[in-house]
């Protein structure tokens, strides 16, 4: 369910604004009685009527109430998704490891831990696409389920509890404020009762408590101050890297794939005036396989945090440090803050990628500025561009991490050819509109 782009009651040197289609208010519940299949599938329709989105919620193993898209675990989970079907937009991370990563996701340890906030407890509030939805399991009454013996003591039964009965409440109101086209991400991600996935961590599972992770895109200044990353900065000398890159049948002897996972250029080692190391950027293949391109990240010596990452459109939660094939190809190139040239000022330093020269080979279809959809038209293994990367001192950037660009990502609107604003936002001085004119 796409966005609705419409001029706004300013100048005509202003950019468009955003509106989400209007959805109904809706209040509802259902309850589940021991021995019922834990299911329930509830559209979510407009003003005028029409189905925007299809709600789906279910215990696991149980027969799927929307198709084979969504995958249910834990105690109970939901997803929403557009009508037209579309990915899950209760997901709060733009980066997931696995579907679990989502608040709509209820866990024994949450509910039977008495916390009452929207991050663990029985209700959980989403704010997404001009909504605010809200689900609550209360009532609840839970059984234990077998699992056969435990390897690691032979003589004791593994058990896990289920729900037996309980009630399931779903609110939603609408709520102009909320531009996001996923769930309003929170400083944290709940991820309790599974085991981190980093090595080393402890086992979580059984525990009461649940499990913080920031995700990208939330970097507080308690957050920055913790890691290393608040002032004051370094002075770093000026850098310049140029680097081409050619796919396909302009490819060097020799030359990667763009469905390999290593670099794609040699590491931009960044020094302070004394010569030493102060930061590292670097590029790599898209982590997204529907939108081949390359993705640059940037951190500070002793910090694994990328630091361009954290600049997130607001509504998309797409990373500016990621170039799609598809934002080098004719109007998209030249539109500000995600064309062909981007410019990312932090921790005291202006920082200034663009991949120049473009090489596209057509694939099926027109360009993206000429389309409404977003997926891509370019062949993704043969294509080529020249990676210019500059590096000055700015004192003015004072921000610990890559701030959004003041229009939003362009996949979300009408293409390429009229900037989205980000609300309350203002574009940097000097900053260029995708038809010319600043």
């Amino acid at each position: 369910m796409a966005a609705v782009v419409c001029a706004s009651a300013v100048p005509a040197a202003s950019a468009a604004e955003l509106r989400w289609p209007e959805v109904a208010p809706l209040e509802r519940s259902h309850r589940f009685e021991p021995g019922q299949e834990h299911a329930l599938a509830l559209v979510l329709p407009g003003r005028d009527g029409e189905p925007l989105y299809r709600l789906c919620c279910a215990a696991p193993l149980t027969a799927a109430p929307c198709g084979a898209a969504d995958v249910f675990s834990g105690l109970f989970m939901c997803t929403l998704r557009p009508a037209a079907g579309g990915p899950d937009l209760l997901v709060e991370n733009p980066f997931p490891r696995a579907s679990w990563e989502t608040r709509a996701r209820f866990l024994h340890e949450e509910l039977s831990s008495g916390r009452t906030d929207d991050a663990c407890g029985p209700a959980r509030r989403f704010r997404l696409r001009g909504m605010t939805l809200t689900l609550t399991l209360r009532d609840a009454t839970f059984r234990a389920r077998a699992l056969g013996a435990d390897p690691g003591a032979p003589l004791r039964a593994l058990t896990v509890p289920l729900l037996d009965a309980f009630t399931l409440a779903v609110r939603v109101d609408p709520d102009p404020a909320a531009l996001g086209a996923h769930a309003e991400p929170r400083t944290h991600v709940v991820t309790a009762g599974v085991p981190r996935p980093s090595a080393g961590d402890e086992d979580l599972r059984g525990t009461d408590r649940c499990l913080a992770a920031r995700i990208p895109g939330r970097l507080t200044a308690a957050d920055a101050a913790r890691l290393g990353l608040a002032g004051p900065y370094p002075r770093v000398r000026p850098a310049t890297l140029r680097h081409r890159l050619d796919l396909g049948a302009h490819a060097p002897a020799g030359a990667a794939s763009a469905t390999g996972t290593g670099p794609v250029l040699p590491p931009l080692v960044l020094r302070d005036a004394g010569g030493r190391e102060a930061y590292r950027l670097t590029g790599h293949w898209s982590v997204d396989p529907g939108a081949p391109g390359v993705w640059f990240r940037l951190t500070k010596a002793g910090s694994a945090v990328d630091l361009l990452g954290e600049g997130l459109d607001p509504v998309t939660r797409r990373s500016r440090a990621y170039f799609a094939l598809d934002d080098l190809d004719g109007a998209c190139a030249r539109y500000p803050g995600w064309g062909a040239r981007r410019e990312f000022r932090l921790q005291g330093l202006r920082v200034v990628i663009e991949l120049a020269a473009p090489r596209l080979q057509r694939a099926d279809g027109p360009p993206r500025s000429q389309r409404a959809d977003d997926a891509p038209r370019l062949a993704p293994d043969d294509w080529g561009a020249t990676i210019v990367v500059e590096v000055e001192p700015d004192e003015g950037a004072t921000s610990p991490f890559a701030g959004p660009s003041a229009d939003l990502d362009p996949r979300l609107g009408p293409g390429c050819t009229e900037p989205v604003r980000v609300p309350g936002s203002v574009r940097p001085p000097g900053a260029r509109r995708a038809d010319g004119p600043p």
